[in-house]
């Protein structure tokens, strides 16, 4: 489950829909559609609206049918080993701890405004700071802070 999870990311759907040749504006309203730049949180968005409008058209089966096959080679080449907050949690689990836990760092978002870089902290369910990332979208922050504190982690394959 996790393996597909990660191929869901905004980041993801975005670039399936890239490499499919999917017409974006045909998914979005118009007002945000003359606009003609569309952010990843966008673009997987109206897909995610599309997979929702489809299943509630043609049902479960015939959805899950298209969408494998729309995912099925993203599914194929996805590295779990890359989805740092999966590994994350999973160790935590795995040791009966709790589930860490994200906390973005406002004072330190910076960039344009069409740009921001935002900066993650991620904690232990106590509270024990574990590691802090910054990146283009809050996800590759989680993603860096995640990475940090695996890293931190003794017996992590790296």
């Amino acid at each position: 489950m996790t393996k597909m999870m990660g191929v869901v990311s905004n980041e993801s759907l975005t670039g399936i829909i890239e490499r499919n040749g999917f017409d974006v504006a045909l998914l979005i309203p118009k007002t945000i559609g003359l606009q003609q730049t569309y952010s990843e949180k966008i673009i997987g968005g109206a897909f995610e609206a599309f997979i929702g409008a489809l299943y509630d058209i043609v049902g479960f089966e015939v959805t899950r049918t298209i969408i494998l096959n729309i995912l099925s080679e993203e599914i194929k080449q996805y590295d779990h080993a890359t989805n740092y907050i999966g590994r994350l949690q999973e160790s935590h689990q795995q040791r009966g701890l709790s589930i860490p836990v994200y906390s973005e760092i406002t004072e330190k978002r910076d960039g344009p405004a069409h740009s921001p870089r935002f900066t993650y902290h991620v904690s232990a369910g106590d509270g024990t700071f574990l590691g802090g990332g910054t990146g283009r979208s809050a996800t590759e922050a989680k993603q860096a802070a995640a990475k940090i504190a695996l890293d931190k982690l003794p017996g992590i394959p790296k």
